[in-house]
């Protein structure tokens, strides 16, 4: 699009911006079904994405200059070679800056993340318990209660497993 000169230097910006939290798609995609690591991972990176565009779209104008001036154009430039330049380089000036800044705040990331995703062990458990009967028991036999997490099971399931316990 910049080369077919489509695109100008202040969409350009705007463009990388939703490129960075637009690639955090693929990372919790691939977080579906994983450790409660790699899920944690995946919404950190999201989420310091999304704080991090919110921090420069109110000085985008800022940010343009400074990377016109280190690409060496114009921030107003119209040609479609100096604005795919600019695009490259907006791409690398904003992950290295947003590198930078998130390094000295890992502790602090890493907590508000754990707080968000915390351990399975420190998640909310509802205790249900069933009874069932085998065909040739007289009486019915009452379960362990299970863990189930989440919505209520659906109408007609029990949630609990059926075998029995051991004597």
């Amino acid at each position: 699009m910049a080369k077919q000169n489509m695109l100008g230097i202040k969409a350009c910006t705007g463009l990388m911006l939703g490129a960075n939290v637009g690639t955090c798609v693929t990372g919790m995609l691939a977080a579906i079904g994983q450790t409660r690591e790699a899920v944690r991972l995946a919404v950190a990176l999201l989420l310091v994405r999304i704080v991090a565009t919110a921090m420069v779209l109110p000085l985008q104008d800022y940010f343009n200059d400074l990377v016109a001036m280190l690409c060496g154009v114009s921030a107003t430039s119209t040609d479609p070679a100096e604005v795919t330049i600019f695009l490259a380089t907006s791409h690398t000036v904003f992950n290295c800056i947003l590198a930078f800044s998130a390094m000295p705040f890992t502790s602090q990331w890493a907590a508000v993340v754990r707080m968000i995703l915390p351990d399975e062990s420190h998640r909310p458990s509802r205790l249900t318990s069933v009874r069932i009967s085998k065909a040739t028991d007289k009486k019915p036999q009452k379960l362990r209660a299970s863990r189930s997490y989440g919505a209520s099971p659906p109408s007609g399931s029990s949630g609990a497993s059926t075998s029995t316990p051991k004597s």
